[in-house]
């Protein structure tokens, strides 16, 4: 039997990362494919991630754009709650940007038509999250309507923690 050198190693890697990569953005697709009812939420972690099942395959979420408070943050449980609800069994599509270091789909969340990320910063539920993607959008006008509203986290005006600057603090 042969052995492989790294390099060799490194190439099948490689190259099945890409066929999975592939794999994963037909199987998921972009927002107007609508084949995405044959799967189940298997756990909602916090405000902003997610494992879905699909075809058998479990896969993390982390919503794009956005960052919702940590657990252990005063409504980081309610942004959980917001989530699930938002998504509830309803059929889901993902707008997939990229994978993150975790593994992780980096996506927007459609649930019967409606952009769940762009809703939980609307419901001041998380904060536009400006170096997670570079284009995304109308997130700072949304984010901006849910500070003069006082909703969610911006119930009490700009003296937010926000969940960056609670996980530096509590490495």
């Amino acid at each position: 039997m042969p052995v492989l050198s790294n390099r060799a190693w490194l190439k099948i890697v490689f190259e099945v990362a890409i066929a999975l990569t592939i794999a994963v953005g037909m199987t998921f697709g972009y927002p107007t494919q609508s084949a995405h009812a044959a799967r189940s939420i298997v756990q909602f972690y916090d405000g902003d991630n997610m494992t879905i099942v699909q075809s058998g395959i479990k896969t993390k979420i982390r919503l794009a754009c956005i960052d919702a408070p940590e657990l252990q943050q005063p409504l980081g449980d309610r942004a959980r709650k917001t989530l699930k609800s938002l998504v509830g069994d309803l059929p889901i599509a993902l707008h997939v940007f990229k994978r993150d270091r975790l593994g992780r789909l980096i996506a927007e969340v459609y649930a019967d038509g409606e952009n769940v990320n762009k809703l939980l910063v609307a419901q001041g539920q998380a904060h536009f999250d400006r170096e997670q993607i570079k284009d995304c959008g109308d997130y700072e006008a949304i984010e901006q309507q849910a500070k003069d509203s006082h909703v969610g986290i911006w119930e009490h005006g700009a003296d937010v923690q926000l969940p960056s600057q609670f996980r530096r603090l509590h490495r």
